[in-house]
């Protein structure tokens, strides 16, 4: 109710305008206006006016116009108030799928009461009771039907196979992540906000597990056009490199990717985070020039956050880790980056301006020896910690109302993860008047 959506340039034959009509039935009232003669036939833009959806029904003599678009009209009466009849659809058991069966299967695992009588398609409408996982059949109407049902009760949908939509959206962007292990990933969650935020309608995007075993195989789909991008995560940022034909300039300084872009046969890898910590920095008015920072890690994620300290001007940095062997290649290698004045942690070092934590520790209050993050801090010190689950982390709770600033990981997962859909859709998006909306949407995901 209140909803007005306008469909520009559709088809108006009047053979397969009897979508429009039943829609009319059930209180959506479609306004035409723009009338236009396209390639010989009546086009046209159509705003449809929202209201109480209501049961009703629909005769034998309009199925034929409206056979296809029946499996949205089905959806469409699991939300009216009453019984809808469909009468005399026997066809649609002779179409991608037998859809009769197809459409009550799914209304019912979304706790509609549907069935078949006679031929007749009978739905009890009212709302969906559970969420369920959608069975496409592989049959693409059923799939984009179902995936709206699922999206307006639940703002989500599951589902055991998108690719049959190529069908009828050949549009559409084939996204994913792959890693190993992923499941608590919730970067398809992040992107899903992300693509509403930006008005990103035609997007894909799903996680996988990829055992290295199945990497090069993964890699083979991804050249013969499966995919048009990947975000990469922890184990296979560096491993993927192999597989690639680019490398982004930035990607190659810090070794490891976790953005790829398809091209045509060409793929790119590409790595947001820096891009991520920038906007974190930038976002908290963090200056990092002429400053002591003191880094707590020696990952990838330290590799990332000391290329930005030492290009954004970094009095000192200082590594501290507890594999002494590998804070000395993080040094090594911010040396090679032309970095002053790097040094390895010991307990006789001043106050630091700055603190970044790029480790896992302390994800979870509880678990971890709190001495690891014993540094010398005082109320004009900044703490940053990349873990983004929580503004209370171990780190960050250690030093609560004893510095002059507390910073979490969220704002670099979401700019990161923006960069990514500007590499793949080649555009830049201004998410200033968005950035609240969308950190308070992931905050509820993560809860």
């Amino acid at each position: 109710k209140g909803s007005d959506l306008t469909v520009k340039n559709i088809l108006l034959n009047p053979t397969r305008t009897g979508f429009i009509d039943v829609l009319g039935k059930m209180g959506v009232q479609g306004l035409v206006s723009n009338p236009t003669i396209n390639n010989g036939e009546s086009c046209g833009d159509i705003q449809f006016i929202g209201s109480n959806i209501k049961s009703c029904d629909v005769p034998a003599h309009m199925i034929p116009s409206i056979i296809d678009e029946i499996p949205i009209l089905a959806v469409i009466a699991a939300f009216a108030k009453g019984r809808t009849v469909f009468h005399q659809v026997e066809e649609l058991r002779f179409k991608e799928s037998d859809r009769l069966d197809a459409i009550i299967q799914n209304l019912q695992s979304f706790g509609i009461n549907a069935f078949e009588e006679k031929n007749n398609l009978i739905v009890d409408g009212g709302k969906p009771t559970k969420m369920a996982k959608i069975l496409s059949f592989d049959d693409h109407r059923i799939a984009m039907a179902f995936i709206i049902l699922s999206l307006v009760a639940y703002k989500d949908f599951d589902i055991d196979n998108t690719d049959c939509i190529d069908i009828s959206l050949p549009g559409f962007f084939d996204l994913g992540l792959i890693g190993n292990p992923i499941e608590k990933s919730i970067s398809p969650q992040l992107q899903k906000i992300l693509f509403k935020e930006l008005d990103l309608s035609n997007f894909r995007y799903e996680k996988y597990e990829i055992t290295l075993d199945n990497l090069p195989s993964f890699f083979e789909k991804f050249d013969n056009k499966k995919f048009d991008g990947i975000n990469i995560t922890i184990p296979y940022k560096e491993t993927s490199l192999q597989f690639i034909h680019e490398v982004d300039s930035d990607a190659k300084i810090l070794g490891n990717i976790n953005c790829i872009k398809r091209t045509d046969n060409i793929l790119k890898g590409y790595n947001t985070d820096s891009y991520g910590f920038e906007m974190l920095l930038k976002n908290n008015s963090i200056s990092i020039n002429s400053n002591h920072c003191i880094v707590l890690g020696a990952g990838g994620s330290a590799r990332t956050v000391i290329k930005t300290l030492i290009d954004q001007g970094a009095e000192s940095i200082t590594i501290k880790n507890k594999s002494i062997e590998n804070a000395l290649k993080i040094k090594l290698y911010a040396e090679k980056l032309g970095g002053k004045n790097i040094e390895i942690y010991t307990k006789s070092d001043s106050k630091f301006d700055i603190a970044i934590n790029t480790t896992p520790l302390g994800m979870y209050q509880n678990e971890q020896d709190k001495s690891f993050f014993d540094i010398p801090v005082d109320t004009n010190s900044i703490l940053i910690d990349l873990i983004y689950v929580s503004s209370h982390t171990l780190f960050l709770n250690r030093y609560k109302n004893k510095v002059k600033k507390s910073v979490n990981g969220l704002e670099m997962l979401i700019f990161q993860a923006i960069k990514s859909i500007e590499i793949w859709t080649e555009t830049t998006y201004n998410v200033d008047q968005k950035l609240d909306s969308i950190k308070k949407q992931l905050e509820k995901v993560i809860c």
